[in-house]
């Protein structure tokens, strides 16, 4: 599949939202995702659609601060939080899980960076190793730095 990489090959994955680059929902299905968390709106077709091939789509509002001065606020940071948890949520349940958002370069991986810290990873390794399955990974200017900041707020 195109736009897509894995963070655990067969369980947890990356991409862009449907609406930067379309996606297969049969695909989607064929690749045994059971689960979509979507950090930013996907449309009521796209929904509809996932929820027709008996995948569940779940949205957390993971509106982007804006990266100024002390922008990692207690509340993006709990919303985070909750995409971690529903991750560990669906590996419990044998869920493959996909995570989207617009771009799926910053909020997903910021949100991947952070399931990997809450395993233990250190947190250059956790960044490290999202850099390394998507090269574009944190690419915006101050993504660099705020997913380190967003890393350290939650330990």
């Amino acid at each position: 599949m195109k736009h897509l990489f894995w963070l655990v090959e067969g369980d947890i994955a990356g991409r862009c939202g449907p609406d930067i680059a379309a996606w297969n929902v049969i695909e989607l299905q064929d690749a045994g995702f059971k689960s979509v968390l979507a950090l930013s709106p996907l449309s009521e077709t796209h929904k509809d659609a996932l929820n027709s091939a008996d995948i569940e789509c779940r949205f957390l509002n993971m509106t982007t601060p804006a990266l100024v001065d002390d922008a990692v606020t207690p509340e993006f940071c709990a919303t985070v939080a909750e995409c971690v948890g529903l991750i560990n949520q669906c590996r419990e349940l044998n869920k493959p899980i996909l995570l989207c958002c617009d771009t799926g370069n910053e909020l997903t991986s910021l949100v991947m960076a952070c399931y990997l810290t809450e395993l233990g990873a250190a947190p250059v390794h956790a960044v490290s190793q999202v850099r390394a399955m998507n090269e574009q990974a944190f690419s915006k200017p101050g993504w660099d730095q705020f997913v380190f900041d967003v890393i350290y707020a939650l330990q």
